[in-house]
């Protein structure tokens, strides 16, 4: 698995990229299963205090390129499935990176 550090915004860690399963939409509106490769970074304590209360410390953030995302609509309420089952709710979606990124802040389900 690739290494990858990021010093960037309040995020500091090294993490890996991890194959992933998004649970969304097409572009035409159909529910479907995309792989894809994304990278997890526990969130910033500062951008759970700027929510006011919407994000906690247990929530994670995933970066994905846009390259991997075209066909893919990106909504709130997607589902991010990691390899070993986990399953983490999109909470939150913004595009990031001067557009090159698109960035998701999740709750993983129970």
């Amino acid at each position: 698995m690739e290494q990858q550090a990021k010093l960037d915004a309040g995020y500091l860690g090294v993490d890996s990229v991890e194959d992933v399963v998004y649970r969304g939409k097409n572009a035409q509106g159909e529910t479907g299963i995309f792989n894809t490769h994304a990278v997890p970074y526990a969130i910033d304590r500062d951008e759970v205090f700027r929510s006011n209360g919407f994000f906690t410390m247990s929530d994670m953030i995933w970066e994905i390129p846009v390259d991997q995302m075209q066909t893919i609509r990106r909504e709130e309420g997607d589902v991010i499935e990691r390899g070993n089952g986990e399953k983490w709710s999109i909470l939150s979606v913004k595009l990031i990176d001067f557009e090159r990124t698109w960035q998701f802040i999740t709750r993983k389900e129970r």
